[in-house]
């Protein structure tokens, strides 16, 4: 399991600071330099102004406010924008009610739950686990819900509605952890549901209730009935993405990705006000200097994220997929920055295994500071994307990259352990949200850090990706599900490939790591793209590189990790059978890819 972390919404956690492994440290450049005596607090705060006066649920009119502001800005500055409108599938949750006992209980439905009224008897389960976190399986041992409403601490979560659901279930309420009712969406499908994924659409009713309500409903005796009303609102909608790019100079198609949704609850000047700030900022003063940028620079503000679950990026996955991966460098996903409350004299930074060393030097010789590793590792040390925050682009391979300024300090008044967003800010998904949580030296201070990162990427010689890393994860994950299923599946074959690959894509990392300045062949380039997409794709997904898995906790290697049930299963009974039939064609599934990633890592070889 995942340990429970969530930098990739709002760099939140801090953890040991990274120093081995760091190349000579260096000071900014004159360009980097230049770039943060540009970034001006004052343009960043004519756009978080507007937006704490604008509810912004995706689709509302709102929203497309927000976006004629960015694109007239991006207009004024000379950057070329595009707007895309399409339709989405989105859940506005509208109204919802709890009476118990004849006593009125104030609650909150959630985006994507039912419609309507249902009674049935209360039943606790306890505490099925955080928002990001996998369930804990043994809630429900020996309680029947079916007909029944289950009642759970901790915020709702899509898990846990699908699994209730499951369970026959006709309600499901949350205790929050708080006084504060916090805006949920409760759907595991990424983006618009497809005839794959519609049957997960959840026709289940749920609420939200305060603690002190939760605790008052715990001390009742005897059998308890209540009642669930909801009014959810799921329909197409008419949604509108606005893409911007800085072109570069040498090699204009290939292109980082820099990305955070414009839609909010509420007024949600943090989650995502200031990342939406921090991009218009960014477009604005490297179009100044786009002529001493070799790669692009682009920009999308997503639409259909907190009623549509990732809606906005997974339709930009789709429509320009081959662009994406032929040429998408790194997506850097930026979510819940500039907090108050913030210490402003910490850095980290993050991302996947290719790009980490990059991330991590590049924050630690603009900043001279020790890094804080902002990754996800989980079980054996092996790093786990995070399946949230518009991370949309997984199947196709393109690596996150993050670093800045983190959020709220674990010691900090104002932060929250069980809230996903907002820096850890206890008003996460709630109309508290406002401009009054935003430290504007902090916003600053975090932009310029990734202006760096991405003037550094821009620039590279050669896009900075290392393998080893990534490689030795992927065998790690094998070993551990081929010691767990033993002779019941033969994984030496895709061991034996990971030990080559492993050779010679350290002589790959080795050789980029010594090249003389300026290679700049784009072959080189194309020769890391393709190698990253293929180990990504087998390495992180189970659905592969042109569907989306589903939104919650996913295991490192999803399509071969059912394997290490096969140990405790009767080999005679026919879940066995059908379960080890499955896995051997994963297994040859995987063994193609790193068939695939041993011919384009020898074939990258070959170019230098």
């Amino acid at each position: 399991m995942l340990q429970p972390y969530t930098s990739m919404l709002c760099a939140a956690v801090l953890v040991a600071p990274l120093k081995s492994g760091l190349a000579t440290a260096q000071t900014p450049s004159g360009f980097e330099q230049q770039l943060f005596s540009e970034v001006s607090a004052d343009e960043m705060r004519k756009l978080l102004e507007l937006l704490n006066t604008l509810d912004r649920n995706s689709g509302s009119p709102g929203e497309f406010e927000a976006n004629a502001y960015i694109k007239q800005q991006l207009e004024s500055y000379g950057v070329p924008a595009t707007s895309h409108t399409f339709d989405s599938y989105l859940s506005w949750p509208v109204a919802g009610a709890l009476e118990v006992g004849g006593e009125a209980i104030e609650a909150l439905t959630v985006a994507f739950g039912a419609t309507g009224t249902v009674e049935g008897e209360l039943v606790f389960v306890g505490r099925p686990g955080l928002v990001f976190e996998s369930l804990d399986p043994g809630i429900y041992d020996g309680k029947q819900v079916r007909g029944k409403i289950v009642v759970a601490d901790g915020m709702l979560t899509p898990q846990h509605a699908l699994l209730a659901e499951q369970q026959g279930a006709l309600g499901l309420i949350h205790i929050n952890d708080g006084e504060l009712l916090h805006e949920m969406i409760a759907t595991t499908i990424w983006g618009t549901p497809t005839l794959r994924s519609r049957d997960r659409i959840p026709g289940i009713h749920m609420l939200s209730i305060k603690k002190s309500d939760g605790e008052r409903l715990k001390a009742m005796r005897g059998p308890l009935a209540g009642k669930i009303s909801t009014t959810v609102e799921t329909q197409w909608r008419p949604i509108e993405l606005v893409v911007a790019e800085v072109r570069g100079t040498r090699n204009p198609e290939k292109f980082t990705l820099v990305s955070g949704h414009i839609d909010g609850w509420h007024k949600g000047v943090t989650d995502n006000g200031t990342a939406n700030a921090t991009m218009l900022e960014m477009a604005r003063v490297f179009q100044k200097h786009r002529d001493r940028l070799d790669r692009s620079i682009r920009f999308a503000w997503w639409p259909g994220h907190s009623t549509g679950r990732y809606s906005g990026s997974q339709w930009y996955a789709d429509e320009h997929w081959e662009e994406l991966y032929y040429h998408g460098i790194a997506n850097m996903n930026i979510d819940g920055n500039g907090i108050r409350g913030s210490d402003i004299e910490q850095v980290y930074s993050g991302g996947w295994p290719v790009l980490q060393i990059f991330g991590r030097n590049a924050v630690s010789d603009v900043t001279g500071k020790s890094v804080a590793d902002g990754g996800l590792r989980g079980e054996g040390n092996i790093y786990r994307p995070f399946r949230a925050g518009d991370s949309s682009f997984q199947g196709i391979g393109m690596p996150a990259i993050f670093g800045g300024v983190p959020g709220l300090p674990a010691e900090h008044p104002d932060r929250r352990p069980y809230v996903g967003g907002s820096g850890g800010g206890w008003w996460w998904h709630g109309p508290q949200d406002t401009i009054d949580k935003v430290d504007m030296d902090v916003l600053v201070r975090d932009t310029q850090i990734k202006m760096a990162m991405l003037a550094r990427l821009s620039n590279a010689p050669v896009i900075p990706y290392r393998f080893t890393g990534l490689v030795t994860d992927f065998r790690s994950a094998v070993e551990s599900i081929h010691t767990e299923a033993g002779a019941h599946l033969d994984l030496r074959p895709c061991l034996e490939r990971l030990r080559r690959l492993r050779s010679v894509v350290r002589q790959v990392d080795s050789v980029l790591r010594s090249l003389a300045l300026p290679p700049r062949d784009s072959r080189i380039d194309d020769g890391i793209l393709r190698l990253s997409r293929v180990l990504h794709a087998a390495l992180y997904t189970e659905l592969g590189p042109y569907e989306q898995d589903v939104a919650g906790p996913l295991p490192v290697l999803p399509s071969l990790d059912p394997a290490r049930k096969l140990a405790t299963m009767d080999p005679a009974s026919d879940e066995y059978g059908f379960l080890r039939a499955h896995l051997v064609r994963e297994r040859n599934r995987i063994l193609h890819a790193l068939d695939e990633a041993l011919e384009r890592a020898d074939a990258l070889r070959q170019l230098f």
